[in-house]
């Protein structure tokens, strides 16, 4: 996706910079670009969709171009930046873990920050997010091979079988896999809410426990997953979620990352503002899935 700095900018101002400044803060974004880490960008997604200031971006495009501009041109260059990121980072990790973070905040945009999104962020960019998914969530197929055999039934040694472990690893793996997967199916076959559970209370307790597979991918369809469950019912208000989940709890926890918007509004009481915006079971639980997944890649690739 092409973008326009000159045109992204008209979103935030009246009268036109000179090309000249438009270049030099062109110029100073592309850099910040190029050495961007993840901590970085986060907020550069927070100041594009909740304008809350990116200060370390603030900083570096003020010290570049030797001069100081209005709060809302700041803004539009973290679009710019955000956009720039998503198109030209090649590393694997990134490719997930940044398109992830900025779908998570989008949830919770306002929406002064349509215009600049529209011109500097390409919706196919979270098409990455689905594609590690199925990527990484097949199983190979051991059919034909002899690791499950009349060896592995009468010994009781590894050395008894005459296996070699590491021509067999990845076999023993596959089948390690297959057995979590199964018994995933059957746990969450036909579940249901006990008996006067709430059902989004259901919806995080069932989100909160697909995320924490101790294989990232036993769920081989966590939408489908979610919606085989019959999270049914009208669209209440954040607000009214929060109360639900959080009835016998007034512990802050505050060790939630910044783009995981609901949970913080949740477990931090952040973000506020949330609290009037509606959202059905099912779409709760999508969006608590993909807040939690967030978190484990973070902490799993970055930390």
């Amino acid at each position: 996706m092409k973008r326009n700095l000159k045109e992204i900018l008209t979103e935030v101002l009246v009268f036109p910079y000179e090309q000249g400044i438009v270049d030099a803060l062109k110029d100073a974004c592309l850099r910040y670009v190029e050495a961007i880490e993840l901590g970085q960008f986060e907020e550069c997604v927070l100041h594009l969709c909740l304008d809350i200031p990116a200060s370390d971006l603030i900083q570096s495009i003020n010290t570049q171009t030797n001069r100081k501009f209005p709060s809302r041109v700041y803004r539009a260059l973290a679009g710019y930046v955000v956009g720039e990121v998503l198109d030209n980072d090649n590393d694997e990790d990134d490719n997930v873990v940044f398109p992830l973070a900025l779908r998570n905040a989008m949830k919770a945009k306002v929406d002064d920050a349509d215009g600049i999104i529209s011109k500097t962020i390409d919706p196919a960019c979270f098409v990455a997010v689905e594609d590690y998914w199925k990527e990484n969530v097949a199983i190979p197929s051991i059919i034909g091979k002899d690791i499950v055999s009349k060896e592995i039934y009468d010994n009781s040694t590894w050395a008894g079988t005459g296996f070699d472990v590491e021509e067999t690893f990845g076999d023993i793996q596959a089948l390690a896999k297959f057995y979590n997967r199964e018994q995933f199916k059957k746990k969450f076959a036909g579940r249901k809410p006990s008996d006067n559970q709430d059902i989004y209370v259901f919806a995080n307790q069932v989100v909160d426990e697909i995320a924490a597979q101790d294989w990232l991918f036993t769920a081989e369809n966590p939408v489908q997953t979610l919606k085989s469950l019959e999270l049914k019912g009208s669209a209440i208000s954040l607000a009214n979620v929060k109360s639900k989940i959080r009835a016998n709890s007034d512990t802050v926890n505050d060790d939630i990352d910044s783009v995981s918007v609901y949970r913080r509004y949740l477990y931090a009481n952040d973000y506020e503002e949330l609290g009037t915006r509606r959202i059905s079971p099912l779409h709760f639980g999508i969006a608590i899935f993909y807040e939690l997944l967030y978190e484990r890649l973070k902490s799993e690739k970055y930390e």
